[in-house]
């Protein structure tokens, strides 16, 4: 059986280990960004929209400097 919507929203909140609150307004954020429904978002969805996100957060951290993404990766 897949799992979806909100049911699938919660287990990833709860999975982070992070305080609820701010992980539910930050998935909140993303998914209203992203054009997502969150009462019908996909596990598929959800997958692309956090690989995206993930790429973001290395990216704006490589530009302040924060991290040599290009040593840590071995290019």
């Amino acid at each position: 059986m897949t799992m979806n919507g909100p049911k699938l929203c919660k287990n990833l909140v709860a999975a982070t280990g992070l305080p609820t609150v701010p992980v539910e307004n930050e998935l909140a954020r993303l998914l209203g960004e992203a054009g997502l429904d969150p009462s019908r978002v996909t596990l598929e969805e959800l997958r692309e929209m956090m690989a995206n996100y993930l790429q973001d957060i290395m990216l704006s951290i490589n530009e302040l400097g924060l991290l040599d993404y290009n040593s840590e990766v071995g290019a």
